[in-house]
């Protein structure tokens, strides 16, 4: 099951993760993986283009770092709504441990919005599930961070 519209270049000089992750956004901007939808699992990739896993999950996580696709834990992996939109980096140094509880806070409201974007897709019970688990994750780095 090879792709016959376009395939990785194992000679070219741009790694195999970034030809990957070209040929997804095409898809994407090509209408044959729509917003909403899963996409191939990392095996099927990997089948499908002959390479190996780290390729694969090299070019899906830095998809979603960007917010072109978002994962769903046990579902798998889909095009966000809103794939034009980036995720924004910000880089803080502060000089006072009890600064970083409160940008903390700053940066979890703006993740919190990213969820209500991510969770559109879903139903209100996946969405609960998600968001509690992110939760979650904040609450150990919010505790990680006062200690």
């Amino acid at each position: 099951m090879r792709d016959v519209e376009r395939s990785i270049d194992r000679q070219a000089s741009l790694p195999i993760y970034r030809q990957l992750k070209e040929i997804i956004k095409e898809k994407i901007e090509d209408g044959k993986f729509r917003p909403g939808n899963r996409i191939p699992t990392e095996y099927e990739l990997c089948e499908q283009f002959e390479i190996s896993r780290a390729p694969v999950r090299q070019a899906l996580l830095e998809l979603v770092n960007e917010g072109v696709l978002y994962r769903q834990q046990g579902s798998g992996t889909f095009v966000n709504h809103h794939c034009g939109e980036r995720a924004r980096s910000l880089r803080v140094i502060v000089t006072e441990d009890l600064w970083i509880l409160d940008i903390l806070r700053v940066l979890w409201q703006g993740r919190f919005l990213s969820l209500v974007r991510e969770t559109e897709a879903m139903s209100d019970k996946e969405a609960e599930a998600y968001i509690q688990g992110q939760l979650a994750v904040f609450e150990e780095q919010r505790s990680m961070l006062s200690d």
